[in-house]
């Protein structure tokens, strides 16, 4: 295959990494290189040369290059352009804010002129790809005479980006490309890879990429068979409807086994993780019903069918209560529910930004993941630190505590934390340095004798090998 020519713009304050890139990049043949050493240019000269992957540094005058990284995406003409960061930085929290950001991937400099060639174009491949989709759905929503005479090629082409309910909808009725909602009454499952920050750093970005198709295949399988509509897959996160674009009975009830049979389908993702050597992984799912506008929002240029209202939010909250292998729904959802199904407990939480309390039932996954999980008492307690964490960000002061107890899913800790919250995010670090290991921890119980037992939702490999010695 002829590779097209390929535009990249490197934004670095020092001329002598200009130049090493471009002899790094020139075996190639077709990589057009464009240097810009002034990081307060550097949106407008990507604009200039009409790059099609951005290579940048973090350390640059005047300016944070984690800043700068936003600046790009936050630009209309940069917003999907590939970036990939090339930093002497290493530190893994550094790398995690750089994705955060908007990063596409992160190179440490100077790497090999092999590894650059293939990661510019990679990435130059993916943007066009992403370019020639967008053009064909532009296509699609001009021709109408089109959606009638090929109907077949749209749903096996498009049916890979756009959920097949959504495109047999417009294919039926090309009204529905028209920009507007109407209100639904459906159930929201919202499902997300537990450790994925994690995973991310310590494999190789082809390797995640792997990784996610892995999960991807199976569970979106599990989905369609249910009957629901992806609406939105960003990164390990999952965003499924059930009851729109189409009419669904029984929403809830399909909703809800459809989150069983996601649990039940991880020991077929993990065995194939394992052919791959990847680590296991483990998803958290919430699950909510509600009153929702679905619709077509966006510009007659670029469209997105999707729901929205303060129902699909609490969706994502519930979710966020979730550890690994669990599956917690609304008591509206419950309450709807047309089939038996276990309960583990009940609770009631205060979701960030609403007013009311939400009770929220988690459900028995104890025979859909790896079986029963006792916790023993530890050889000794394992002294730590236990900081609480508010969306992703720490707060408060950390405090002394110990692990008294633990198992493969769940720890129980003594500490005088004070009044903490069902659900509430914790993390327990097991020394003063990172090489010491730290656990992310979600409250799942409190105990009449002051102890807490906590959901463990991620922890590093030396936190792992700590407790397992424990």
């Amino acid at each position: 295959m002829i590779e097209k020519d390929i535009h990249v713009l490197l934004v670095d304050d020092q001329r002598i990494v200009g130049e090493a890139v471009r002899r790094l990049l020139e075996p190639a043949g077709g990589i057009h290189l464009f240097f810009e050493q002034d990081p307060m240019k550097a949106v407008a000269r990507a604009r200039e040369v009409e790059a099609h992957v951005i290579l940048q540094d973090l350390v640059l005058p005047g300016v944070d290059g984690l800043d700068l990284v936003r600046a790009f995406r936050l630009d209309a003409f940069c917003s999907e352009i590939p970036l990939v960061v090339l930093s002497t930085r290493e530190e893994p929290t550094t790398k995690a804010e750089a994705f955060a950001r908007g990063a596409n991937d992160y190179l440490v400099k100077l790497p090999s002129s092999l590894e650059l060639i293939a990661r510019v174009r990679y990435h130059a491949r993916v943007w066009r790809a992403q370019q020639e989709r967008d053009a064909a759905f532009a296509d699609l929503a001009r021709s109408e005479a089109m959606l009638a005479e090929k109907s077949d090629f749209i749903l096996q082409v498009f049916g890979r980006y756009v959920d097949d309910g959504v495109v047999s909808s417009l294919m039926s009725n090309p009204d529905a490309l028209k920009l507007g909602g109407e209100r639904r009454h459906v159930t929201v499952l919202v499902a997300d890879m537990r450790g994925f920050t994690r995973h991310s750093d310590e494999l190789a970005p082809e390797q995640v990429v792997r990784l996610l198709n892995i999960y991807y295949e199976v569970v979106i399988e599990v989905i369609i068979a249910s009957g629901g509509t992806v609406d939105a897959i960003v990164g390990d996160g999952l965003f499924v409807t059930f009851g729109a674009p189409g009419d669904m009975e029984d929403h809830a009830t399909k909703a809800v086994l459809c989150a069983i049979e996601m649990q039940r389908s991880m020991t077929t993702v993990n065995a194939q993780n394992r052919a791959f050597g990847f680590p296991d992984i483990e998803i958290g799912i919430g699950v909510h019903t509600g009153e929702v506008v679905a619709g077509n929002i966006g510009s007659h240029r670029r469209t997105k069918y999707s729901v929205f209202g303060r129902h699909v939010n609490l969706a994502g909250r519930i979710q966020g209560y979730t550890g690994g292998g669990q599956i917690m729904v609304s008591r509206t959802t419950f309450d709807a529910l047309s089939v038996a199904v276990k309960v583990a407990e009940t609770f009631s939480v205060r979701p960030k930004g609403m007013r009311d309390t939400v009770e929220v039932v988690s459900l028995d996954t104890t025979d859909l993941t790896d079986g029963a999980d006792p916790v023993r008492a530890a050889s000794a307690p394992i002294a730590c630190t236990m900081q609480r964490f508010l969306d992703k960000l720490a707060a408060g002061v950390a405090v002394p505590a110990e692990i008294i107890g633990l198992s493969n899913r769940r720890l129980v800790v003594r500490s005088n934390a004070g009044e903490l919250a069902t659900g509430e995010e914790l993390e327990l670090k097991l020394g003063p340095q990172a090489e010491d290991g730290s656990i992310f921890t979600l409250v799942e119980r409190h105990h009449d004798d002051g102890t807490l037992t906590l959901r463990i939702t991620d922890r590093s490999t030396a936190a792992r090998a700590r407790l397992e010695a424990g």
